[in-house]
C-alpha cells in the first residue's frame, strides 16, 4: 500500500503561563506572553527539551512577549521565565510549562500481515482532527474524527488495510 499524508493548520490554541501562552499556526514556533510587572528592568525566557534543564535563554529586555522559532515538531519543550532589576538581580524562575510541538506525523506498520497501521501525531488543546482516505487523491472520505483536544499530547489512530483497494492515500486535517 502507498500512503500519502497531507495536513493543514488554520488554528490557534491557548495555554497559560502567568497570563497566557499561545501557539501559533506554525509548528516550529511558539509565542509566550505575560502581564508586565512594575519595577522590572527585563525578562529572561529559559527553555529546553528536558524538564528543569534549560539549554537556551533569551534576554527580552522589557518586552513581555516573545516568539521562539525553530522548535522541532514532535519534541516537548519546557519553558520558565525570570525577571531582573536594574542591578541585574534575577527573580526565581516561574513555574515551568511544557509544550509538545505539533506538525509531526508518524506512520508505523503493523507487526504482522493484517495488523493495523498506526498513525501518531501531537495534538494541541482546542483543535480537532479528522483523518480521511482516498483511492485516487480526488475522492476523500472521513473515517476518523476527534472532539476538540483538551491536552497537548500524542494521538494514535489505527488504520486497517482495505481489501477493496490495492492503494490508499491518507490525509490528516487539523481544525
Amino acid at each position: 500500500m502507498m500512503f500519502m499524508l497531507f495536513f493543514s493548520r488554520p488554528w490557534m490554541g491557548w495555554f497559560f503561563l502567568f497570563v497566557s501562552l499561545c501557539s501559533t499556526a506554525f509548528a516550529s514556533e511558539i509565542s509566550l506572553g505575560w502581564d508586565p510587572e512594575a519595577g522590572v528592568a527585563g525578562y529572561i525566557v529559559y527553555y529546553g527539551t528536558e524538564s528543569g534543564n534549560y539549554t537556551n535563554e533569551l534576554d527580552l529586555g522589557t518586552n513581555a512577549c516573545v516568539t521562539i522559532n525553530g522548535l522541532q515538531p514532535g519534541l516537548t519543550y519546557y519553558f520558565a521565565i525570570s525577571s531582573y532589576d536594574t542591578n541585574d538581580l534575577q527573580s526565581p524562575l516561574s513555574g515551568e510549562i511544557s509544550y509538545l510541538v505539533p506538525g509531526l506525523l508518524v506512520l508505523t506498520p503493523g507487526a504482522n500481515p493484517g495488523d493495523p497501521m498506526i498513525l501518531s501525531f501531537p495534538e494541541t488543546p482546542g483543535d480537532w482532527y479528522e483523518v480521511q482516505a482516498s483511492p485516487d487523491l480526488i475522492n476523500w472520505a472521513t473515517f476518523w474524527v476527534t472532539y476538540p483536544a483538551t491536552a497537548n499530547d500524542w494521538v494514535q489512530v489505527y488504520i486497517f488495510n482495505s481489501l477493496e483497494n490495492s492503494q490508499e492515500f491518507y490525509r490528516l486535517t487539523m481544525h
